[in-house]
Parts: structure tokens; sequence; C-alpha cells
């Protein structure tokens, strides 16, 4: 509301304001017409990336102080980025920015060499909104009086919920739902929840090292709210194949650098860049995909579906580098 009221009372070019604003400004859904303002009337001049402005918060929201200018709509550009780090210093970089003048209009501020590896990703791929269909679970609008870890009545069935998700692991739900279409918030039509689906968990610490939890599920059991269900657009959707998409480190990659999120909404997921047209190696993918099913620790197994996944990418020995540095640096902070 403020950065909207400000931004109006900017009528001549080159006029500047700034705010401290949540980082989520860059990727948030909720975000995405104001960031449409952005892009047709202002230039970022400066970013300062705030790692903790308000001593008195907890959570892992991060803050930038945002400088505006008023300027022609300009979409590419680079500029000066300002890290404050939690000692008081400040780490000066220069970094591209990119408005993707596509839904959710996401605007990427990032490394030159970062910002072409996403896009290189995204190159010739298919968005997965295209051949999948995502859903949110079940939201009961009181849990406390709609779950139960008991089956009281007929009227109550099993119900997954974000722990019972693991990267190719589930667990049977010890959870019941009142499933009542009447009382309910929000009941989704029980046809979601009917298998094969993949369950992923919808809130995510944005300093872990996978962003995306991803399981296969072969019930017809229901899933809460803090779950996103995937199901096939038609039978020829190859929904093993893609739960190899989805743990891989390409996508975590693509998913974490391209979101500041903690939600995982479904039109996040739905943007996610697909390479399914070579039936081959999709049979390949979904092989592994099968033998991480079976055995989610074998991490042989994990670098060969990594591996296949470079190549269908088309990805460089620098690019991939990028990427395990990611998860490397993550493993050494750990």
């Amino acid at each position: 509301f403020f950065v909207n009221r400000s931004m109006k009372g900017l009528s001549k070019d080159n006029s500047l304001f700034s705010f401290i604003i949540p980082k989520t400004i860059l990727s948030n859904v909720s975000f995405s017409v104001l960031r449409k303002i952005i892009l047709d009337n202002y230039k970022i001049k400066e970013l300062v990336d705030l790692e903790k402005v308000f001593s008195e918060v907890t959570g892992t929201m991060t803050y930038l102080l945002l400088f505006l200018q008023k300027s022609k709509p300009v979409k590419k550009y680079n500029l000066e980025l300002n890290t404050l780090d939690l000692s008081g210093n400040i780490i000066k970089s220069i970094v591209s920015v990119d408005m993707l003048n596509r839904p959710p209009l996401f605007i990427w501020v990032m490394s030159k060499i970062k910002l072409e590896l996403l896009n290189k990703i995204e190159q010739n791929s298919t968005p997965l909104k295209e051949l999948f269909i995502t859903k949110n679970g079940v939201c009961t609008g009181d849990n406390d009086r709609y779950l139960s870890e008991k089956k009281i009545n007929s009227d109550y069935k099993l119900i997954y919920v974000a722990k019972d998700i693991a990267q190719y692991k589930i667990r049977i739900p010890k959870h019941y739902v009142l499933y009542d279409r009447d009382l309910l918030h929000r009941p989704r039509e029980e046809g979601i929840f009917t298998k094969p689906k993949i369950l992923t968990q919808m809130i995510r610490g944005l300093n872990t090292k996978y962003s995306l939890i991803c399981a296969l599920d072969e019930t017809n059991y229901l899933a809460l709210n803090n779950l996103n269900i995937i199901r096939k657009k038609d039978e020829n959707s190859n929904i093993t194949a893609l739960l190899g998409f989805l743990n891989s480190k390409v996508i975590n990659y693509f998913f974490k650098n391209s979101i500041t999120d903690v939600n995982i909404k479904t039109v996040y997921i739905d943007i996610v860049p697909l390479k399914f047209s070579d039936k081959k190696i999709l049979r390949e993918i979904e092989s592994c995909t099968e033998g991480l099913i079976r055995n989610p620790e074998d991490n042989t197994k994990r670098a060969k579906l990594d591996k296949i996944l470079y190549e269908l990418y088309e990805l460089n020995k620098e690019d991939i580098a990028l990427i395990e540095a990611e998860f490397e640096d993550f493993s050494e902070k750990k």
C-alpha cells in the first residue's frame, strides 16, 4: 500500500524513493501487480540486501532496501548490489536485473553468470503446467476441530500432512480428517487425490538444501493444504519421470534462485521448466527415479539422475560446477 502510494506521487523523470521491503517482492505472486508497475514505470537504481533488519522479529524473512527511479521501461540492466551481513559489513557486487514479463512476473536480481544459467535452463523447455495439473490440498479452516489421530466414524478419512513426505519417501498417514464438504473451508474434489499423484511440501526454509520435497503417492488418500498435489493431464504424461525432475539438483537450483517465497504455491510449480520431448531419455530418468523410490539413500543413483539432467539441459562444465558448488556450500554450512 505505502509503496504504491509513494510511486503514484513520483511524476517527474529521474525522481527517486526508497523503502525497506521484504525480499519476496521479487517473486511472491502476491506482489505481481506491484512488479508490473515497476516494470512499466521505474528502474531499480540501487539495492541493499539486508540479512536482518528488525532484531525482535523471528523467522526466515529477509529484506531489501529498494531504491526506485522514475524512468521509461527498462527490462534488462546492471546495478550495484550492496549486501549488509550480520556483522555490519557491506559487500559490493555488480548484478544483472531481468524483468521476466510473464506470470507471475518475477524480477531476477543476481550475478550475470547465474542469470545466464537460469535462462539457459529455461531455454527450449515446457512449463510444467502444460503437461500436469497442480492443486493445493484440503483446507479445513480449523485443524484442531476437523483433524484427528483416530478414525472417529466413517466420515473420517486418512489424510497426508507435510511431515509424511520426504524426497522419494512417503509414510502411511497418521491423521484423519472429518471429510464433510459442508463443514470444511476448502474440501477439494476427491478426484484430485486419486492415484498416481506427486505430493510436494508447501512450506520450505529458504536456506534448506532442496527447495522441493516431493514423493510419489500410489494411494487414494487425501492431502492437507500444507501439501501440493501434481497429477497427470493425460495418460501419456510420465509422472514418475516428473518426480525425478522435481527432486533433481538442476530443478532445485532453478527453483531456489528464482523464487524467494517460503510458500511453494502452485503457480510457482507451474513454471518449472521441463524437457519431456525425448522419450528415450524420459525412460532413463524414470528408471533412475524408480530406483530412488526403492532406496532414496542411493547416492550413486542420484548422481546418475543429475548427470542425465545436466546433459538434457545442455549444461557445460562451468554450469554444472556452479550448481554443484551451491549444494556443496550447503553441506559445509551444516
